[in-house]
């Protein structure tokens, strides 16, 4: 007759695996009294693996190669998603809505560039490679570390541009040193609040300027002056406002 002490020495345990949305891992075997031995590495698009957990609660700490199996159990992969580090500047005093911080990959970045005082939003410079984005706000989908700055027009002494709220306004170009007075400058705006619509450009003395979200004014016209892109809540906005207060 065999004992059952005896018996328990030939027994297998099999350990299954529960990936969570990672690569699928076969289960295994392993003798009474043996450890775990190499355990699989699953992978998941957007994550890194952070080990197997006897819990899926992922408490305390993961399963280890030498650590002796003594029954038939699960394991668990704990998944961690991917983030990057995302700086956020501005030069010339301008100012932005988000100074950055460490972002999941893939998250799409809305960062808004505001002119102040005479300066003039020019564009964004992405460190990486140099590139200037003329787009505000900035709209890029994370996927490195990455510094983004907002390059602001300090030599356009006497130009602004700014908006009401509801969206953001800027000067599309950097370069006007050798601009005649009857050259043209390029001003566009974009939407960046729900619920208010661009209506029309005015200057500083409060003339039309035009109802196109891009607009080219000569040099003499915007010398000296405020361009601002002028933004009303829609009708639909301002009665659910009314209703609530």
């Amino acid at each position: 007759h065999i004992s059952l002490d005896s018996l328990a020495n030939y027994l297998n345990y099999t350990i299954e695996f529960n990936s969570n949305g990672g690569s699928e891992c076969v289960s295994m075997e392993v003798v009474n009294g043996g450890t775990y031995g190499t355990l699989p590495t699953p992978t998941r698009t957007n994550y890194t693996f952070g080990g197997w957990y006897k819990n899926s609660d992922f408490t305390g700490s993961p399963v280890s190669a030498s650590d002796l199996v003594t029954e038939s159990h699960t394991l668990y992969a704990k998944w961690d998603l991917i983030t990057y580090n995302i700086t956020i500047t501005a030069t010339n005093g301008g100012l932005v809505s988000n100074s950055g911080g460490s972002f999941a990959i893939n998250t799409n970045l809305n960062i808004i560039a505001y002119s102040i005082n005479e300066t003039a939003f020019l564009y964004w410079v992405r460190a990486s490679d140099g590139l200037k984005i003329v787009e505000n706000p900035l709209n890029e989908v994370v996927s490195q570390d990455e510094t983004y700055t907002a390059v602001f027009g300090a030599s356009f002494e006497g130009i602004a541009v700014t908006s009401t709220i509801g969206g953001v306004a800027y000067i599309v170009g950097d370069n006007f040193d050798n601009l005649s007075n009857t050259d043209t400058i390029t001003f566009a705006t974009k939407q960046c609040v729900a619920g208010y619509t661009f209506s029309h450009w005015i200057d500083l003395d409060g003339n039309n300027l035009g109802s196109d979200m891009s607009i080219r004014l000569t040099k003499a016209q915007v010398m000296d002056n405020v361009i601002t892109a002028i933004y009303v809540q829609s009708a639909n906005n301002s009665i659910n406002n009314d209703l609530n207060n």
